[in-house]
């Protein structure tokens, strides 16, 4: 095995994932491909890049994150609803698998979203925002 595999390996079996402000052990999580969903999931909004997916789980208001590149950078989705809330939710950036946050929104309000990596106040590949989705899940509010 060479140098790289068994550091790898050592970072994935001992990262902890930071959501929402609480820390909890991490497990390896399977290898997934760029776009898929949180297994068990349903997506009403999903969204991927380069270096992060996000999923918004309308039924519960779970959003959903993965850190998708190892480099000391966290992904991080900023939530912005339409009534003037914002909230983001962070994963730890070990590209450890899927971490979620739990949101309580306002039912018949929108909300959307911008990915980004955040190490300290350093913030880069911030991305364009979405579109405005009604949080109740039954698509696009423009």
């Amino acid at each position: 095995m060479n140098r790289l595999a068994r550091l790898l390996t050592a970072v994935l079996s001992s990262a902890v994932l930071l959501v929402a402000g609480t820390a909890t052990t991490a497990t390896a999580a399977p290898v997934a491909t760029l776009g898929d969903a949180p297994p068990g999931v349903r997506c009403s909004f999903f969204w991927n890049t380069s270096f992060a997916d996000t999923c918004f789980e309308s039924d519960g208001d779970d959003q959903w994150i993965r850190d998708l590149v190892a480099n000391g950078w966290a992904a991080v989705v900023h939530v912005q609803l339409n009534y003037l809330k914002d909230r983001t939710c962070k994963a730890m950036p070990a590209a450890e698998g899927w971490g979620v946050c739990k949101f309580d929104h306002v039912e018949d309000k929108c909300v959307r979203f911008q990915l980004y990596e955040q190490k300290g106040d350093a913030i880069r590949n911030r991305t364009h925002w979405s579109r405005w989705f009604h949080v109740n899940g039954t698509g696009y509010c423009d």
